[in-house]
């Protein structure tokens, strides 16, 4: 098991807070309700936790031996950092019932096999709000990462081909069906 550090295990706002922003928090704690997932913006990355009661959030937690569910205070959690409320999704899939959204989270708390690209903390939040474990934070990154490697590979075929050019060449057809995207 991988834990990946997280600033909500080290406690140090000041370190991991996003600098980017002006104001420190973006909502207001009084409109938040059992079930509403929170962004905490860190400095490449945001952190997801869950809220489950007043000034109560369950999120992923790091600690020195094991990485955890835990239910921790809001200014705990949030560390100074700014925040949102994080319900992106409920435009596209169907939260559960509040109850469920709770129960489902709380009985998670304990140890958890963090994995930063199939188990983090957005799946963590995503799989009690909504009944399905995904993270768009990841999907962003991996088409990067995919979108960059595609790039390199092409850019090595090309430089690496004696009779590669980007010119065009007179000699191919110019169908449009037969061009690659």
């Amino acid at each position: 098991m991988t834990c990946f550090s997280s600033c909500s295990s080290s406690r140090s706002s000041s370190s991991c807070c996003s600098s980017s922003s002006s104001s420190k928090t973006s909502g207001n704690k009084l409109d938040l309700e059992i079930g509403d997932i929170i962004k905490i913006h860190r400095t490449f990355y945001y952190h997801s936790a869950l809220v489950v009661g007043n000034d109560a959030l369950i999120h992923v937690i790091r600690t020195a031996a094991e990485c955890k569910i835990g239910i921790e205070s809001f200014d705990i959690v949030v560390a100074g950092c700014r925040w949102e409320k994080g319900n992106d999704y409920d435009n596209i899939k169907t939260p559960l019932p509040k109850e469920q959204i709770f129960q489902k989270a709380v009985s998670k708390a304990g140890k958890y096999d963090y994995d930063v690209a199939k188990n983090n903390c957005d799946h963590f939040v995503t799989e009690c709000r909504y009944g399905e474990a995904f993270s768009k934070q990841v999907n962003n990154e991996l088409k990067k990462s995919f979108a960059m490697g595609a790039e390199r590979m092409a850019n090595s075929v090309c430089s690496s081909s004696q009779n590669c050019s980007c010119k065009k060449d007179d000699n191919v057809q110019s169908d449009e069906s037969n061009r690659i995207v």
